[in-house]
């Protein structure tokens, strides 16, 4: 857009004559301060850029303290700096470009007071304007600052409802942000939170036309990320101002990366709890802000609000999680499963669903074998790989003990039994102090509503399932059906130590390594060996099968059950009678017959029943 040719002389005469009309009603216009100015427009014409000085009076020199020379190559922005308000660009276009007359009051930093001033344009000269100020006198002061403290303190007042109330906490801390968007006129104002080191989550307020950046930094670690922010100083308000060009040379940070982003200007206030570390963030990019509101009085407390914001929230979900949340696995514990699942059934109760119960197959032997550490580390293993492999499909849980939990959603049973099979089939196995263990699960599963119309009913379901699989061998997936035998737990109640101790014989389990650790006795091998418990037995045998054999057939009888039975799970049951010494000394003759078996915890073991032999019994 051109601007016409300028007359200066007339242009002064112009504007004096203008700016006279309009401010008499105001003041008495002998010795007040004027400047005119011609406006340097964007490129489509549509916003003021800078204002070029084309003349001012002995008054403005007083007051800026220069001479007239001085201006002569001077622009609004080379003599005010870069922290206008943007306020005054458009009063400058309306004035220039629109012919408009604005009258309004600003804070002076030159004079430290403030100042009502008149834009007025000067008409025959488009592009052009008149600027005059005056001092406010003390009264209008007054009255001035306590507007700027009545207006601070009902966005304090409105910001302080919205945290405390009932809204969620991320409408919340939204709503602030946009209460918050005039006193920053920012093109894009954000806080984000962080948890555990990492940048949890991020609510933010764009100008219209700038492009979002939500959730650029979220899930990073902060210390990772941005810890060279915390190097930059705050004011005694708790924030800071910089300019994107002096981060390297002033604190040695790399403006590279806010550069890509256009960013020029920043604003930070880290929100801080009780002991000092940095709990949230609060930022402002491109901004300026609106010296209308009293900020020495609206930052201290508003970072107090935020603070105790976010204090109050991470109590609250901390004590949510503590109720929730398996403490050894990180997922959902039987409370917060059922809670989860159960709410999503409710809320879509037209959609299918599929349940799953499983656990780990003889995990009390994991922990007896390998001690409660490894068994700790095979619950987390299981449940990294429910959370990995079904994502968020599910909503799953660590319902007790080594029971788990799956809720499938918005799927048939058809369709997940080939991912079921899938996770019932992939390797369970980690490492811990360098050595390999692995584990197999079972796992039953049912259909809503076919099988369950209830998450109760639902699990009742899959658990009938899985004890199906227990008794189909363990290490596979059971699919429910009608059939399925709901006396299933009952047959399976029976404890196996009962059921051992009960037996008419003595059951040894132990390795086939030589010596032969033994790993179970029955109470039967004790009165067998003369023994007054099983802490006697196993003193007295050493704990090794070896011990048991009469020590001058002991590498006869070793040598002859291995080849008898042999290296291969299939063979035959093996037969054969050893004399033995009883811990009182008495020689008997026992039999012993048994099987090689190969377990996916113990290794190769051998499963024997004892008895003592007398030849009538041929």
């Amino acid at each position: 857009m051109q601007l016409e040719t300028e007359n200066l002389q007339e242009i002064v005469d112009l504007s004096e004559e203008e700016m006279l009309e309009n401010i008499s009603t105001f003041v008495d216009a002998s010795g007040l301060a004027f400047g005119v100015f011609r406006v340097i427009l964007s490129d489509d014409g549509k916003e003021v850029l800078d204002s070029k000085y084309k003349y001012v009076n002995q008054k403005y020199c007083d007051w800026a303290h220069k001479p007239k020379e001085f201006f002569a190559t001077q622009t609004f922005r080379s003599f005010f700096g870069e922290n206008l308000s943007k306020k005054w660009f458009t009063q400058a276009y309306e004035a220039a470009i629109l012919q408009k007359t604005i009258s309004d009051k600003l804070y002076d930093p030159v004079c430290n007071s403030y100042c009502n001033y008149i834009i007025s344009p000067v008409k025959k000269y488009f592009g052009y304007f008149v600027y005059a100020f005056f001092d406010v006198d003390s009264q209008a002061k007054e009255i001035i600052a306590l507007e700027k403290k009545n207006k601070t303190a009902t966005l304090l007042l409105n910001i302080s409802k919205a945290l405390s109330g009932p809204a969620s906490h991320e409408s919340a801390i939204q709503y602030t942000l946009e209460c918050l968007a005039p006193v920053f006129m920012a093109e894009r104002l954000f806080l984000y939170e962080i948890h555990e080191n990492k940048i949890d989550s991020e609510v933010e307020v764009c100008k219209i036309g700038v492009e979002s950046n939500k959730g650029l930094l979220v899930g990073k670690h902060h210390d990772q990320n941005i810890h060279e922010w915390n190097s930059i100083p705050v004011n005694k308000y708790g924030y800071f101002e910089i300019d994107v060009d002096s981060l390297k040379d002033k604190f040695g940070i790399s403006p590279y990366d806010l550069k890509k982003l256009d960013i020029k200007t920043c604003f930070g206030m880290p929100l801080k709890d009780n002991s000092g570390k940095v709990i949230a963030y609060l930022g402002a990019d491109n901004y300026q802000l609106n010296d209308e509101y009293d900020l020495n009085d609206l930052f201290p407390t508003l970072s107090y609000y935020l603070t105790s914001k976010f204090i109050i929230h991470n109590s609250i979900v901390y004590l949510h999680n503590l109720s929730h949340l398996d403490s050894l696995t990180g997922i959902y514990n039987r409370i917060g499963y059922l809670e989860n699942a159960a709410h999503y059934m409710k809320t879509h109760d037209d959609e299918p669903s599929v349940g799953i119960v499983l656990d780990i197959d003889d995990f009390k032997f994991v922990n007896d074998l390998y001690g409660h550490n490894v068994g700790d580390k095979t619950l987390q293993q299981l449940a990294n790989n429910i959370a990995k492999f079904f994502n968020k499909k599910a909503c799953y849980g660590r319902t007790g003990g080594d029971e788990f939990c799956v809720l499938l959603q918005n799927t048939t049973i058809e369709e997940s039994k080939p991912l079921i099979e899938q996770f019932s089939n992939m390797d369970q196995s980690f490492f811990y102090n360098g050595k390999r263990y692995s584990f197999t699960i079972s796992m039953g599963y049912a259909q809503y509503p076919e099988d369950g119309k209830t998450l109760q009913s639902l699990n009742s379901a899959a658990d009938s399932a899985l004890y199906d699989a227990k008794l189909k061998g363990k290490n596979n997936c059971v699919r429910y059906t009608k059939n399925s035998n709901d006396n299933l737990r009952s047959r399976l109640g029976f404890a196996f130590k009962d059921i051992a101790n009960n037996l008419p014989t003595a059951i040894l389990i132990y390795s086939c390594q030589r010596p032969g650790k033994i790993l179970y006795a029955n109470d039967y091998i004790i009165s067998l060996f003369e023994c007054d418990d099983l802490e006697d037995f196993l003193k007295f045998s050493s704990g090794e099968m070896a011990n048991l054999i009469y020590e001058e057939d002991r590498e006869f009888i070793l040598s002859q059950i291995e080849q008898q039975v042999g290296y291969d799970p299939m063979s035959k049951i093996g037969r054969i009678v050893f004399r033995a010494m009883t811990k009182k000394g008495k020689i008997i003759r026992v039999l012993k017959i048994g099987r090689r078996v190969t377990s996916p915890y113990y290794g190769d073991l051998f499963y024997s029943a004892l008895s003592e032999y007398y030849e009538d019994t041929h």
